[in-house]
Protein backbone atom coordinates (compact mmCIF):
# COMPACT_ATOMS: atom_id res chain seq x y z
CA UNK A 1 0.00 0.00 0.00
CA UNK A 2 1.20 3.83 -0.43
CA UNK A 3 1.02 6.28 1.77
CA UNK A 4 -0.21 9.49 -0.29
CA UNK A 5 -0.04 12.99 1.26
CA UNK A 6 -2.97 14.84 1.50
CA UNK A 7 -3.15 18.58 2.16
CA UNK A 8 -5.86 20.08 4.41
CA UNK A 9 -7.38 22.98 3.81
CA UNK A 10 -10.21 23.28 5.82
CA UNK A 11 -9.58 22.88 9.77
CA UNK A 12 -11.49 23.10 12.71
CA UNK A 13 -11.79 26.85 14.59
CA UNK A 14 -9.02 27.33 17.44
CA UNK A 15 -10.43 26.75 20.59
CA UNK A 16 -9.82 27.84 24.14
CA UNK A 17 -7.36 25.06 25.26
CA UNK A 18 -8.93 22.74 27.94
CA UNK A 19 -6.09 22.51 30.18
CA UNK A 20 -6.45 19.85 32.89
CA UNK A 21 -4.02 20.93 36.21
CA UNK A 22 -2.34 18.15 37.94
CA UNK A 23 -4.55 16.98 41.29
CA UNK A 24 -2.93 17.14 44.24
CA UNK A 25 -1.21 13.80 44.59
CA UNK A 26 0.41 13.94 41.60
CA UNK A 27 2.36 16.72 41.91
CA UNK A 28 6.02 15.47 43.03
CA UNK A 29 9.84 16.24 42.23
CA UNK A 30 12.76 13.99 41.73
CA UNK A 31 15.77 13.70 43.88
CA UNK A 32 18.97 11.68 42.97
CA UNK A 33 17.32 8.91 44.54
CA UNK A 34 14.05 8.98 42.74
CA UNK A 35 10.94 11.17 43.50
CA UNK A 36 9.47 12.73 46.98
CA UNK A 37 6.18 14.89 47.00
CA UNK A 38 6.21 18.69 46.55
CA UNK A 39 3.76 21.20 48.54
CA UNK A 40 2.22 22.50 45.62
CA UNK A 41 1.50 26.07 47.95
CA UNK A 42 -0.49 27.45 45.28
CA UNK A 43 2.76 28.19 43.28
CA UNK A 44 2.98 29.26 40.01
CA UNK A 45 3.85 26.60 37.55
CA UNK A 46 7.05 26.90 36.13
CA UNK A 47 5.71 27.26 32.80
CA UNK A 48 5.02 31.35 32.89
CA UNK A 49 7.72 32.89 31.07
CA UNK A 50 7.00 36.18 29.28
CA UNK A 51 10.48 36.49 27.33
CA UNK A 52 9.42 33.41 25.56
CA UNK A 53 6.14 34.66 25.15
CA UNK A 54 7.08 37.51 23.65
CA UNK A 55 9.49 35.54 21.45
CA UNK A 56 7.06 33.70 19.93
CA UNK A 57 5.69 35.64 17.05
CA UNK A 58 9.20 35.25 15.52
CA UNK A 59 9.03 31.43 16.07
CA UNK A 60 8.31 31.20 12.89
CA UNK A 61 11.18 32.74 11.13
CA UNK A 62 13.49 30.28 13.11
CA UNK A 63 11.84 27.10 12.07
CA UNK A 64 12.06 27.90 8.87
CA UNK A 65 15.45 28.40 9.28
CA UNK A 66 15.99 25.71 10.79
CA UNK A 67 14.09 23.86 7.45
CA UNK A 68 16.28 25.35 5.60
CA UNK A 69 19.41 24.29 6.77
CA UNK A 70 18.59 20.73 7.69
CA UNK A 71 15.65 19.58 4.96
CA UNK A 72 15.85 16.22 7.05
CA UNK A 73 19.25 15.52 6.02
CA UNK A 74 21.87 14.27 8.28
CA UNK A 75 23.73 17.10 9.58
CA UNK A 76 27.63 17.63 10.30
CA UNK A 77 28.20 19.28 13.72
CA UNK A 78 32.01 19.97 13.75
CA UNK A 79 33.30 16.50 12.83
CA UNK A 80 31.19 14.37 10.42
CA UNK A 81 28.15 12.69 12.38
CA UNK A 82 27.54 8.89 11.08
CA UNK A 83 23.88 8.00 9.89
CA UNK A 84 21.80 6.60 12.80
CA UNK A 85 21.39 3.65 11.14
CA UNK A 86 24.92 2.87 10.44
CA UNK A 87 25.18 3.65 14.35
CA UNK A 88 22.80 0.91 15.18
CA UNK A 89 24.32 -1.50 12.89
CA UNK A 90 28.06 -1.27 13.47
CA UNK A 91 28.75 1.12 16.90
CA UNK A 92 28.36 0.60 20.62
CA UNK A 93 24.31 0.45 21.59
CA UNK A 94 22.75 4.29 22.06
CA UNK A 95 21.55 5.93 24.96
CA UNK A 96 17.62 7.13 24.37
CA UNK A 97 16.09 9.20 26.34
CA UNK A 98 13.54 9.25 29.31
CA UNK A 99 9.81 10.26 28.80
CA UNK A 100 8.82 14.10 27.89
CA UNK A 101 5.36 14.33 28.73
CA UNK A 102 5.02 13.01 32.10
CA UNK A 103 8.88 15.02 32.64
CA UNK A 104 6.84 17.85 31.63
CA UNK A 105 3.71 17.12 34.14
CA UNK A 106 6.43 16.73 37.23
CA UNK A 107 7.57 20.40 36.18
CA UNK A 108 4.07 21.47 36.72
CA UNK A 109 3.15 22.04 33.16
CA UNK A 110 -0.56 21.02 33.18
CA UNK A 111 -1.64 18.26 30.42
CA UNK A 112 -4.03 18.96 27.84
CA UNK A 113 -7.84 16.64 28.36
CA UNK A 114 -7.36 15.72 24.80
CA UNK A 115 -4.08 16.22 23.45
CA UNK A 116 -2.16 15.34 26.53
CA UNK A 117 1.70 16.84 26.11
CA UNK A 118 1.13 17.79 22.83
CA UNK A 119 -0.28 21.50 24.05
CA UNK A 120 2.69 22.27 26.01
CA UNK A 121 4.63 22.83 22.78
CA UNK A 122 2.38 26.04 22.62
CA UNK A 123 2.08 26.46 26.37
CA UNK A 124 5.45 25.96 27.61
CA UNK A 125 7.58 25.16 24.91
CA UNK A 126 10.48 26.55 26.91
CA UNK A 127 9.91 23.54 29.17
CA UNK A 128 10.24 21.32 26.75
CA UNK A 129 13.64 22.20 25.49
CA UNK A 130 14.47 22.25 28.51
CA UNK A 131 13.88 18.56 29.83
CA UNK A 132 15.45 17.89 26.33
CA UNK A 133 18.69 19.43 27.77
CA UNK A 134 18.57 17.65 30.47
CA UNK A 135 18.13 14.22 29.10
CA UNK A 136 21.07 15.15 26.70
CA UNK A 137 23.54 16.33 29.95
CA UNK A 138 22.50 13.08 31.29
CA UNK A 139 23.86 11.42 28.74
CA UNK A 140 21.04 10.27 26.32
CA UNK A 141 22.23 10.23 22.18
CA UNK A 142 18.66 10.12 21.06
CA UNK A 143 16.30 12.56 22.42
CA UNK A 144 12.46 12.15 21.15
CA UNK A 145 10.69 15.06 20.01
CA UNK A 146 7.15 16.26 21.46
CA UNK A 147 5.56 15.21 18.57
CA UNK A 148 3.93 11.94 20.57
CA UNK A 149 0.09 13.78 20.13
CA UNK A 150 0.47 16.48 17.44
CA UNK A 151 -0.86 14.05 14.79
CA UNK A 152 -3.92 15.90 13.21
CA UNK A 153 -6.07 12.78 14.38
CA UNK A 154 -5.33 14.57 17.72
CA UNK A 155 -5.23 18.00 17.55
CA UNK A 156 -8.75 18.67 15.39
CA UNK A 157 -10.57 16.99 18.27
CA UNK A 158 -8.05 19.46 20.48
CA UNK A 159 -9.55 22.42 18.47
CA UNK A 160 -5.96 22.38 17.31
CA UNK A 161 -6.01 21.28 13.74
CA UNK A 162 -5.20 24.70 11.79
CA UNK A 163 -1.69 24.10 13.93
CA UNK A 164 -0.57 20.49 12.99
CA UNK A 165 2.09 21.70 10.43
CA UNK A 166 2.88 24.51 13.18
CA UNK A 167 3.26 22.04 16.29
CA UNK A 168 5.10 19.35 14.65
CA UNK A 169 8.04 21.74 13.51
CA UNK A 170 8.48 23.26 16.61
CA UNK A 171 8.92 20.23 18.40
CA UNK A 172 11.64 19.05 16.25
CA UNK A 173 13.30 22.81 16.01
CA UNK A 174 13.18 22.77 20.02
CA UNK A 175 15.05 19.48 20.13
CA UNK A 176 17.36 20.59 17.55
CA UNK A 177 17.98 24.02 19.46
CA UNK A 178 18.78 22.11 23.20
CA UNK A 179 21.16 20.28 20.61
CA UNK A 180 22.84 22.84 19.96
CA UNK A 181 22.79 24.49 23.22
CA UNK A 182 23.35 21.21 25.54
CA UNK A 183 25.43 18.99 23.08
CA UNK A 184 27.63 20.77 20.92
CA UNK A 185 29.67 18.75 18.96
CA UNK A 186 28.29 15.39 20.25
CA UNK A 187 26.74 12.91 18.17
CA UNK A 188 23.00 13.57 19.02
CA UNK A 189 20.41 12.41 16.98
CA UNK A 190 16.73 13.60 16.83
CA UNK A 191 13.81 11.33 16.41
CA UNK A 192 10.63 12.23 15.80
CA UNK A 193 7.70 10.27 17.76
CA UNK A 194 4.48 9.30 15.75
CA UNK A 195 2.28 7.12 18.05
CA UNK A 196 -1.34 5.17 18.52
CA UNK A 197 -2.24 8.03 20.99
CA UNK A 198 -5.55 9.04 19.82
CA UNK A 199 -8.01 11.89 21.37
CA UNK A 200 -8.24 11.69 25.18
CA UNK A 201 -7.09 8.74 25.01
CA UNK A 202 -10.42 7.07 24.36
CA UNK A 203 -10.89 4.47 21.94
CA UNK A 204 -14.29 5.92 21.01
CA UNK A 205 -12.03 8.57 18.90
CA UNK A 206 -10.15 5.87 17.47
CA UNK A 207 -9.97 6.96 13.28
CA UNK A 208 -10.98 5.27 10.56
CA UNK A 209 -7.95 3.23 8.93
CA UNK A 210 -8.25 5.95 5.85
CA UNK A 211 -8.23 8.58 7.87
CA UNK A 212 -5.70 7.50 10.08
CA UNK A 213 -3.23 6.87 6.78
CA UNK A 214 -3.84 10.72 5.70
CA UNK A 215 -2.98 11.62 9.49
CA UNK A 216 0.36 9.55 9.67
CA UNK A 217 1.21 10.16 6.05
CA UNK A 218 1.16 14.63 7.03
CA UNK A 219 2.59 13.77 10.69
CA UNK A 220 6.05 11.61 9.27
CA UNK A 221 6.50 14.08 6.35
CA UNK A 222 6.43 16.86 8.34
CA UNK A 223 8.69 15.44 10.82
CA UNK A 224 11.06 14.60 7.68
CA UNK A 225 10.72 17.55 6.45
CA UNK A 226 11.66 19.39 9.57
CA UNK A 227 14.80 17.81 10.43
CA UNK A 228 14.29 14.28 12.36
CA UNK A 229 16.82 11.86 11.39
CA UNK A 230 14.54 8.77 12.75
CA UNK A 231 11.04 8.00 13.01
CA UNK A 232 9.87 6.51 16.38
CA UNK A 233 6.77 5.02 16.34
CA UNK A 234 5.19 4.53 19.98
CA UNK A 235 3.46 2.87 21.47
CA UNK A 236 2.47 0.12 18.91
CA UNK A 237 -0.47 -2.05 19.78
CA UNK A 238 -2.66 -3.93 17.10
CA UNK A 239 -1.36 -5.22 13.73
CA UNK A 240 -3.79 -3.09 11.46
CA UNK A 241 -2.69 0.36 12.33
CA UNK A 242 0.90 -0.25 13.66
CA UNK A 243 1.83 -1.54 10.24
CA UNK A 244 -0.08 1.32 8.29
CA UNK A 245 1.77 3.78 10.28
CA UNK A 246 5.28 1.64 9.62
CA UNK A 247 4.08 2.16 5.71
CA UNK A 248 3.27 5.89 6.48
CA UNK A 249 6.41 6.47 7.79
CA UNK A 250 8.94 4.89 5.65
CA UNK A 251 7.66 6.35 2.56
CA UNK A 252 9.74 9.10 4.05
CA UNK A 253 13.12 7.84 3.39
CA UNK A 254 13.56 7.93 7.11
CA UNK A 255 15.27 5.15 9.11
CA UNK A 256 12.12 3.97 11.55
CA UNK A 257 11.97 2.29 14.83
CA UNK A 258 8.55 0.12 15.79
CA UNK A 259 8.00 0.14 19.45
CA UNK A 260 5.97 -2.57 20.65
CA UNK A 261 3.56 -1.78 23.68
CA UNK A 262 3.14 -5.37 25.74
CA UNK A 263 2.41 -6.89 28.77
CA UNK A 264 2.11 -10.02 30.72
CA UNK A 265 -0.45 -12.05 31.30
CA UNK A 266 -0.95 -14.09 34.50
CA UNK A 267 -0.49 -16.93 32.55
CA UNK A 268 2.97 -15.39 31.54
CA UNK A 269 1.99 -14.50 27.47
CA UNK A 270 3.27 -11.41 26.19
CA UNK A 271 0.00 -9.26 24.57
CA UNK A 272 0.14 -5.63 22.81
CA UNK A 273 -1.43 -4.00 25.45
CA UNK A 274 -4.48 -1.35 24.91
CA UNK A 275 -7.12 -2.60 22.92
CA UNK A 276 -10.09 -4.43 23.47
CA UNK A 277 -9.09 -7.76 21.40
CA UNK A 278 -4.92 -7.75 22.78
CA UNK A 279 -3.13 -9.36 20.16
CA UNK A 280 -0.09 -11.65 21.11
CA UNK A 281 3.13 -10.05 20.44
CA UNK A 282 3.82 -13.19 18.49
CA UNK A 283 1.63 -12.68 16.24
CA UNK A 284 2.05 -9.39 15.26
CA UNK A 285 6.19 -8.94 14.78
CA UNK A 286 5.89 -10.40 11.33
CA UNK A 287 3.20 -8.38 9.90
CA UNK A 288 4.29 -5.04 11.13
CA UNK A 289 7.77 -5.20 10.53
CA UNK A 290 7.51 -6.35 6.98
CA UNK A 291 7.14 -2.83 5.18
CA UNK A 292 10.64 -2.29 6.39
CA UNK A 293 12.51 -0.91 10.08
CA UNK A 294 15.46 -0.63 11.16
CA UNK A 295 14.81 -1.82 15.23
CA UNK A 296 12.13 -3.05 17.02
CA UNK A 297 11.71 -2.14 20.73
CA UNK A 298 10.16 -3.26 23.92
CA UNK A 299 8.50 0.14 25.03
CA UNK A 300 5.77 2.19 27.02
CA UNK A 301 5.92 -1.29 29.06
CA UNK A 302 6.45 -2.42 32.60
CA UNK A 303 9.81 -3.92 33.36
CA UNK A 304 8.98 -7.38 34.41
CA UNK A 305 7.47 -7.84 30.22
CA UNK A 306 10.50 -6.24 28.94
CA UNK A 307 12.70 -9.38 28.98
CA UNK A 308 10.18 -12.07 27.75
CA UNK A 309 9.24 -9.80 24.96
CA UNK A 310 12.82 -8.95 23.47
CA UNK A 311 13.01 -12.97 23.82
CA UNK A 312 9.86 -13.08 21.59
CA UNK A 313 11.35 -10.34 19.01
CA UNK A 314 14.86 -12.07 18.82
CA UNK A 315 12.90 -15.15 18.28
CA UNK A 316 10.92 -13.68 15.18
CA UNK A 317 13.24 -10.88 13.89
CA UNK A 318 16.85 -10.54 13.19
CA UNK A 319 17.31 -7.00 13.09
CA UNK A 320 18.47 -4.54 15.73
CA UNK A 321 16.75 -4.70 19.13
CA UNK A 322 15.76 -2.00 22.19
CA UNK A 323 14.02 -1.48 25.08
CA UNK A 324 12.37 1.53 27.03
CA UNK A 325 10.53 0.28 29.56
CA UNK A 326 7.71 2.95 31.54
CA UNK A 327 6.90 3.18 35.27
CA UNK A 328 4.02 3.80 36.92
CA UNK A 329 -0.02 4.21 35.72
CA UNK A 330 -1.96 6.33 33.66
CA UNK A 331 -5.89 7.89 34.08
CA UNK A 332 -6.19 10.53 31.65
CA UNK A 333 -4.60 13.41 31.62
CA UNK A 334 -2.19 12.45 34.37
CA UNK A 335 0.54 10.24 35.41
CA UNK A 336 0.49 8.84 38.54
CA UNK A 337 3.79 8.42 40.30
CA UNK A 338 2.83 6.22 43.47
CA UNK A 339 5.29 3.39 42.65
CA UNK A 340 8.12 4.61 40.17
CA UNK A 341 11.08 2.80 39.96
CA UNK A 342 14.36 3.91 41.73
CA UNK A 343 16.72 5.61 38.68
CA UNK A 344 19.66 2.85 40.34
CA UNK A 345 16.95 -0.07 40.12
CA UNK A 346 15.39 0.92 36.76
CA UNK A 347 19.27 1.35 35.51
CA UNK A 348 20.49 -2.16 37.04
CA UNK A 349 16.95 -3.77 35.09
CA UNK A 350 18.09 -1.95 32.11
CA UNK A 351 21.36 -2.49 31.71
CA UNK A 352 21.00 -6.57 32.10
CA UNK A 353 19.50 -6.25 28.89
CA UNK A 354 22.87 -4.57 27.29
CA UNK A 355 24.27 -7.28 25.49
CA UNK A 356 21.13 -8.43 23.64
CA UNK A 357 19.69 -4.52 22.39
CA UNK A 358 20.97 -1.85 20.20
CA UNK A 359 19.40 0.77 22.10
CA UNK A 360 18.35 1.52 25.91
CA UNK A 361 16.18 4.43 27.21
CA UNK A 362 13.09 5.01 29.37
CA UNK A 363 9.57 5.68 28.65
CA UNK A 364 6.57 7.44 30.87
CA UNK A 365 7.53 8.03 34.13
CA UNK A 366 11.14 7.93 34.07
CA UNK A 367 13.39 10.75 34.18
CA UNK A 368 16.88 12.36 33.49
CA UNK A 369 17.89 10.61 36.48
CA UNK A 370 17.22 7.50 35.43
CA UNK A 371 19.17 7.94 32.05
CA UNK A 372 21.93 9.81 33.94
CA UNK A 373 22.20 6.06 36.48
CA UNK A 374 21.84 4.19 32.78
CA UNK A 375 24.82 5.95 30.95
CA UNK A 376 27.02 5.75 34.34
CA UNK A 377 26.31 1.78 34.87
CA UNK A 378 27.02 1.52 31.38
CA UNK A 379 30.49 3.76 31.73
CA UNK A 380 29.38 6.60 29.74
CA UNK A 381 30.50 10.07 30.70
CA UNK A 382 27.35 12.04 30.36
CA UNK A 383 27.65 15.87 29.47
Amino acid sequence: MTCVMRRHPTALPHTRLQLAPASEGSMVERTGEGLRPVQRLGRRPSGADPAFDRALPNFSIGIAAAVQDHGGKQRCRGAAMPAIDDRIRTGPLLILDGAMGTELQLRGVPMHRVAWSAAALESHPHIVREVHEDYLRAGAEVITANSFGTSRHVLEPAGMGEKVAELNRRAIALAREARDRAAPGRAVWIAGSISSFIAEADLKNQPSPAAARQSYTEQAELLAEAGAEVLLLEMMRDVEYSRLAAECALATGLPVWIGFTCRRTEDGEIVLRGRDVEVPLADAIGPVSEPGAGLLAVMHSELDAVGPALDILASRWSGALGAYPHSGDFVMPNWLFDDIVEPRAFAEAAAAWAGRVRLLGGCCGTGPDHIRELAARLGRTAA
